[in-house]
């Protein structure tokens, strides 16, 4: 049966069913080739997904949890389970139809979404894949023949990303494990981003994890539960080895994993899983967390990098790095914003008025670290001001499109 499919995969598909014997399994799984797979770095399987960048240690959850609840008998010899067997009976069909004359593991990922498996097809779905992504992968790729190694090869800025993936800090951990408890009362297989979000706000609130510099006395735990209530039930129920974390909570941590590395740190906090929340549900984490992305995050600088007295703001050293950025020739900015600062002082300050809300303007400034500049849009707006770097090219031609 495995004589059309590359060596790699041969490999893979062996090593899974030693994988499957050595925990005296009953049957092999769809999960045990997902597990040989994220473990192969040479495999076609393992770029499709990693190109989506889903955080690792969700993964390395789910299938864990899985792989321990598959029938145990102590018998010899392993068959494949019903869903193993619908994804090879679509591989070989799907492979006919893209006139392939190899199969490689990534053609067992596309078949795995089509053959609807209800244990696989979500959990893939909240890895990021899609049939329409991994069929269009799988067409530019072209035809593995007997060796998918090549077409293995990930994009050097993906595999710069994954260099970056972290470790968790316990308050992390804590977070991780009350939500999949708030997933299940929910009685939802997902644990999504909302989850998240109120998992952290409710054990800030109470102390159980850190968020320093951010003050957890201004979060609004209320209106966190009152924004994401209606999110909290999904359509699919709670089913002990069926739990996912959903695509949204994946990209928090993508964005954390980020935060983490910009600042310096060798593990996730919760407050990077704040700005990671901000980034992905805006509008449920502003109405919790005390302020917008750009706010919190301007905070947070401010705190690491104080000025000794007689030094101006410019002089600090604050790694550039961690100043937010934006190109501002995509950005639409708000109108009834945009005037709050009058042209002549926006170009003399060099800034432009973005967006507002919750009594915080965001600005975006040639010279974020500039104090002076700061302090007078505050006396003029009387509002509270988040900075944004951008380029003085951007901001001068936004200037002739918004003034």
């Amino acid at each position: 049966m495995l004589d059309r499919f590359s060596e790699t995969a041969k490999r893979l598909i062996t090593l899974a069913r030693e994988r499957a014997e050595e925990r005296r399994h009953s049957s092999l799984t769809n999960e045990h080739l997902l597990e040989v797979f994220l473990e192969s770095s040479d495999c076609f399987a393992y770029r499709i997904l990693m190109e989506q960048c889903p955080c690792i240690e969700f993964i390395n959850r789910e299938l864990t949890h899985r792989l321990s609840h598959v029938n145990q008998d102590g018998q010899g010899g392993i068959n494949f389970d019903d869903a193993c067997k619908k994804t090879f009976e679509r591989v070989f069909l799907l492979t006919e139809k893209l006139n392939h004359k190899g199969i490689s593991t990534g053609s067992l990922i596309l078949g795995m979404l089509q053959a609807e498996c209800p244990r696989t097809a979500p959990l893939l779905r909240a890895w990021g894949l899609s049939l329409k992504g991994v069929l269009n992968a799988l067409t530019t790729a072209g035809d593995p023949g007997p060796d998918e190694t090549l077409m293995s090869v990930l994009p050097a800025d993906v595999a710069v990303q994954i260099n970056r993936m972290t470790e968790w800090s316990e308050d992390v951990v804590r977070i991780v494990a009350h939500s999949q408890e708030l997933a299940k009362s929910c009685n939802s297989a997902q644990v999504i981003a909302h989850h998240f979000l109120l998992s952290l706000v409710f054990l800030a609130s109470r102390g159980v994890v850190d968020v320093d510099p951010l003050d957890a006395s201004s979060f609004d735990l209320a209106r966190v539960k009152e924004s994401v209530t209606p999110y909290l039930k999904s359509e699919m129920p709670f089913s002990e080895d069926h739990l996912v974390f959903d695509n949204a909570l994946h990209r928090a941590f993508r964005f954390a994993g980020l935060e983490t590395f910009q600042f310096g740190k060798n593990s996730i906090t919760a407050l990077e899983i704040a700005l990671g929340l901000l980034q992905v549900i805006p509008d449920e984490a502003n109405s919790g967390l005390g302020g917008d992305y750009f706010s919190l995050r301007w905070r947070i600088i401010d705190q690491l990098g104080p000025a000794s007295p007689g030094d101006t703001a410019r002089n600090r050293t604050v790694p550039d790095m961690l100043v937010p950025r934006i190109s501002l020739r995509r950005y639409n900015a708000d109108q009834s914003t945009v005037i709050l600062i009058p042209e002549k002082l926006a170009r003399e300050w060099q800034v432009m008025a973005l967006d507002s809300r919750d009594n915080t303007v965001t600005v975006a400034m040639v010279d974020p670290f500039n104090r002076d500049v700061i302090s007078k849009i505050e006396e003029l707006t009387g509002m509270s001001v988040a900075v944004i770097k951008a380029d003085a090219k951007d901001l001068h031609a936004a200037f002739r499109i918004n003034y």
